[in-house]
């Protein structure tokens, strides 16, 4: 099957421009060309899709995410591995998000929505599944879970199976113990030094700052997103004051580790999942990041950090075609990735927002 998109304004996230007045050809999922709009002449079979100026990009990816983490008491085994399985679709069809990384998820929920979104069982994002993660219990980001022969055993163990280590890390000692075992990626990374961030270039080791974690509270919220989801959340003024604690030694590391050129993708440890990258997206821009720095964390560097940089991640000939469409130019004002109109999967709509956006499908 083939379909054309016509009259978009491209962003590739390859270069930071925009492409105005581009064609994008897909056929069997795979984008197979990109051409001034003019050129496509005859489609033939071909499906056409007008986009009207439409901004056209790839699919927007969260690389840290989990489920909502309830008891048996609050809500059945059952009903907890739907309601996960519903709301990572909802991120995809509400708001763009073709893929996500799990980084702890009980019973393995996140390998059966895998499964059941890679088969065609139901419509979902790319997931990449870690199951369980291992912690003992929540704790200051000061602390560290472990003792260091347990960490030491814990990477042996990955490393014989083949397995890359998320590792969660909150304080300078953590970071640096964990890129020196050969983590893949740094999650969170609160509290840093100078030798953390020499680590993380020496090693190429990927950061995943989850800036939400510690900037989302009324008293921080900036824009009226930020709000609503601080005002539905209600989160009790003991975890307030600890996100407060650390959010300005939390930004500083964030923006040295991006001016110092560490490699940085975008995820946020936050639910409801439709609404967490969007709000994460905003807080690296509130916090010193680019647009189009945010963009690339967003798309190509979530593809890259889940291994699949070479199939997906930017509007590419060759790629695979997980694209949205946005009213507005992102690369201007960020929260223009909410005005969402279209979402492709492997070059089938599986969301069409046109509509309610006012454009004419």
């Amino acid at each position: 099957m083939k379909t054309i998109l016509s009259h978009a304004n491209l962003i590739d996230c390859v270069e930071p421009k925009v492409r105005p007045d581009t064609a994008v050809l897909i056929e069997d999922g795979r984008i197979r060309a990109i051409l001034p709009s003019g050129e496509p002449g005859n489609a033939g079979d071909a499906q056409m899709i007008d986009l009207n100026g439409g901004y056209l990009m790839p699919g927007l990816w969260d690389v840290h995410i989990h489920p909502d983490y309830l008891s048996l008491d609050e809500m059945p085994l059952a009903d907890q591995v739907t309601l996960f399985g519903h709301r990572l679709a909802a991120a995809l069809t509400e708001s763009g998000i073709t893929g996500m990384r799990c980084a702890g998820a009980h019973h393995f929920m996140d390998v059966a929505w895998k499964r059941a979104f890679s088969s065609g069982q139901h419509v979902g994002p790319r997931l990449f599944a870690s199951g369980y993660f291992l912690t003992p219990a929540w704790d200051l980001h000061t602390h560290s879970f472990l003792l260091d022969d347990e960490i030491r055993a814990a990477f042996e163990i990955c490393r014989k199976r083949g397995f890359k280590v998320m590792a969660h890390a909150t304080n300078p000692d953590a970071v640096k113990n964990a890129i020196r075992l050969g983590a893949h990626s740094i999650e969170h990374g609160y509290i840093m030094d100078d030798e953390c961030i020499a680590l993380l270039l020496e090693h190429d080791t990927w950061y995943v700052p989850t800036l939400a974690i510690s900037h989302l509270t009324a008293s921080q919220a900036s824009n009226p997103f930020e709000a609503a989801w601080v005002a539905e959340r209600g989160l009790s003024p003991a975890l307030c004051c600890r996100a407060e604690a650390a959010s300005d030694v939390h930004a500083t590391w964030f923006r040295k580790a991006l001016d110092a050129g560490v490699r940085m993708a975008l995820g946020s440890d936050i639910r409801p999942l439709k609404e967490a990258a969007l709000l994460e997206m905003g807080l690296w821009v509130r916090d010193g990041a680019t647009p189009w720095q945010t963009l690339v964390a967003a798309t190509r560097h979530g593809a890259a950090v889940c291994g699949v940089g070479t199939e997906l991640g930017t509007v590419e000939a060759g790629k695979l075609a997980d694209l949205i469409v946005v009213a507005g130019n992102p690369l201007e004002d960020i929260t223009n990735v909410r005005r969402l109109q279209l979402v492709l999967k492997e070059g089938r709509v599986v969301s069409d927002k046109r509509h309610l956006s006012g454009a004419v499908p």
